[in-house]
């Protein structure tokens, strides 16, 4: 296994029970939970280029929706949702430890 037999990367259903036992609304709940989720901003799917750093936060799940789409955990100044899109975008993965 890549990640370790004690690591694994959350489900869909993991980002939205945190998200919402945690009251997150926008990047301050993510920030100052235990996970300390910062806005890491993305690549772009077509040109891989950062954008959105420091101004918002996506972390993938491991749970797909179709076989080029998966769920993730999004969040900035304004919102937090658990949302899901092409595989191509290049989101952080936050892995947990069993």
């Amino acid at each position: 296994m890549e990640l370790g037999t004690s690591w694994r990367i959350p489900t869909a259903t993991e980002w939205n029970n945190v998200k919402t036992s945690g009251g997150w609304t926008n990047w301050t709940g993510t920030w100052n939970s235990l996970l300390k989720l910062h806005a890491a901003g993305d690549l772009l799917w077509n040109a891989g280029t950062l954008e959105w750093r420091g101004q918002g936060g996506d972390f993938w799940s491991v749970s797909q929706t179709a076989a080029n789409t998966a769920n993730w955990l999004g969040f900035n100044s304004s919102g937090c949702a658990v949302n899901n899109d092409l595989k191509t975008f290049g989101f952080t993965i936050r892995c947990l430890k069993d």
